[in-house]
């Protein structure tokens, strides 16, 4: 599929030990893409609200692919999970992933994230 970046924002609520909000993804690096890198158009991985557990969460976002191109995208089982770190607890990390078709052959298409 090729590498993307992510710009993530999320919304906790420490009172209510709830988290919920978005990644959005940029359009893979390929050439012949017709936008180019940062643009955060290609898909948008959606967080629920969710139960934090301990320092951390794990949720089943939705994925809604915004720019397809020239290509057929077909995403599943996508998960996520973030853990906070820091004194105040004020950085967040973690991993994504989701099996994919485009145009037809299969992958699985996975990647990280950090917000501050």
């Amino acid at each position: 599929m090729g590498n993307s970046e992510t710009q993530a924002n999320f919304a906790v609520d420490f009172n209510t030990s709830t988290i919920s909000g978005a990644i959005s993804v940029d359009d893979p690096h390929v050439p012949s893409q017709a936008t180019g890198p940062n643009t955060y158009k290609f898909a948008t991985m959606t967080v629920p609200q969710t139960a934090l557990t301990g320092n951390g969460f794990s949720a089943q976002p939705t994925v809604t692919v915004n720019n397809t191109g020239s290509n057929t995208y077909a995403f599943s089982n996508p998960t996520i999970n973030g853990t906070f770190y820091g004194d105040s607890s004020n950085v967040l990390a973690g991993a994504l992933s989701a099996d994919y078709t485009k145009n037809g052959t299969a992958g699985v298409a996975t990647g990280h994230y950090m917000a501050d």
